[in-house]
């Protein structure tokens, strides 16, 4: 039962044009993804602004964190943890046969997020040195922890390492933020750079084990329904292989980041994913955006590892943003595209995103493609602005056509 008065929703009666705001919050508080997914679009339009505003007028707050340091810390810990806070909150019950969380603990993890989010804020929030300082990280560290203490009981009634290695990332994920704000606070060094590593190898771990589990399934499942008997083979020891590069991946970075070894991992890691693609039947996937999505973004990790591998291994100037390579190409790519498809089929609706929606993807890998190229101008600060305006524009197009799906009830009336 849910915490909150539950208002008379009637839910296949209601048009959403007449949900009220409060039947909408009520709506909000059922399903993880449906408040997280909210958030995280939101997010991720206002941050980059708050970061473009800086880069473009040369203002920041003295007091505030470096401008570089806060727009990567919101990506990581903002945009991307407020995505897979949505996913497993919806997924674990599904996967364990148990209850979802929602009402008041539902409440409370979102208000723990943006506690983190408001803490943080430039010139407003209470980051920097001090007891101030502390009191920031200590909301903002906080999250994760929750969040792992929600889902754990049903992660552990799912047995086995298949779901269990989601806590093991959670736990990855937490230590990055605690490197992270540990240099903030003056008490270690090179505590950033490692822990926004780190972020992005927990992250990058995370999306490559649900691409491996869901796109050849969804992509199946697609292709038996147009009558095309074409079987996509299980490899459970090449997914085994690729999940066990990136982690290695991972630790030689968190001991050595930046050197050769991490190049030469990072070649191994390309090579597997590349070659686990070749099965996936990608080519049949052009005439469905909400599948195709999922394949363009399994497509990045290869294509950015390898960057990321010449980067580190030749130094090559075109390789330079690697990591927005990986970060956009590959995270946000599968966040998109995993939060679109989730919203859709858990809320009752055709699994067919709209026109906006497909421009939308399209421009998350403009997006990509110009923040690659930046530094190789002489002056980056306009195609990071182009970058950052082609982000906004992207989850602007989410939020607009998915706030009525989020905050409304399923059309056939059932819970979801």
């Amino acid at each position: 039962m849910s915490s909150f008065p539950q208002p008379d929703l009637a839910p296949s009666a209601l048009s959403p044009a007449m949900v009220s705001w409060s039947q909408r919050a009520f709506m909000l508080r059922q399903y993880g993804f449906r408040l997280f997914f909210l958030l995280m679009g939101l997010v991720a339009i206002s941050s980059v602004a708050v970061w473009m505003a800086g880069l473009a007028s040369g203002f920041w707050p003295k007091e505030a964190i470096a401008a570089a340091h806060w727009h990567g810390h919101e990506m990581l810990f903002g945009f991307a943890m407020a995505a897979v806070a949505g996913f497993l909150l919806t997924a674990v019950p599904n996967w364990a046969g148990t209850v979802r969380t929602h009402g008041l603990p539902l409440t409370v993890l979102a208000g723990l997020w943006l506690g983190g989010r408001l803490g943080l804020l430039p010139g407003l929030g209470l980051a920097g040195a001090g007891i101030t300082g502390g009191l920031a990280a200590l909301v903002d560290l906080a999250f994760i922890p929750a969040l792992m203490a929600v889902l754990a009981p049903a992660l552990i009634r799912a047995g086995g390492r298949r779901h269990g290695i989601f806590l093991g990332l959670l736990a990855g994920l937490c230590l990055a933020n605690l490197l992270i704000h540990a240099e903030w606070l003056g008490l270690l060094d090179n505590g950033v750079r490692r822990g926004f590593l780190l972020a992005v190898n927990m992250l990058v771990v995370m999306v490559a084990v649900v691409a491996g589990r869901i796109v050849p399934a969804f992509t199946q499942n697609a292709l038996r329904q147009q009558g095309q008997l074409w079987e996509i083979p299980a490899r459970p020891r090449l997914e085994q292989a690729v999940v066990l590069s990136l982690l290695a991946m991972a630790g030689v970075e968190l001991v050595a980041p930046d050197t050769a070894a991490v190049g030469a991992a990072a070649t191994l890691v390309a090579g597997l994913t590349a070659w686990r693609l070749r099965s996936w039947r990608t080519g049949q996937t052009f005439r469905q955006p909400i599948l195709w999505i999922l394949h363009l973004g399994a497509g990045w990790i290869p294509l950015a590892l390898g960057f990321k591998a010449l980067a580190l291994l030749t130094g090559a100037a075109f390789t330079a943003s690697w990591l927005h390579a990986i970060t956009i190409g590959v995270i946000a790519t599968l966040i998109l595209g995993v939060a679109t498809r989730v919203a859709l089929g858990h809320t009752g609706r055709p699994l067919r995103v709209s026109p906006p929606v497909t421009a939308a993807y399209l421009l998350l890998t403009a997006a990509a493609l110009v923040r690659i190229s930046a530094p190789l101008r002489a002056d980056p600060t306009p195609m990071l602005l182009l970058a950052g305006g082609l982000w906004i524009t992207v989850f602007g197009l989410f939020v607009w056509e998915y706030f009525t799906i989020l905050t409304t009830p399923r059309p056939d009336g059932k819970p979801g």
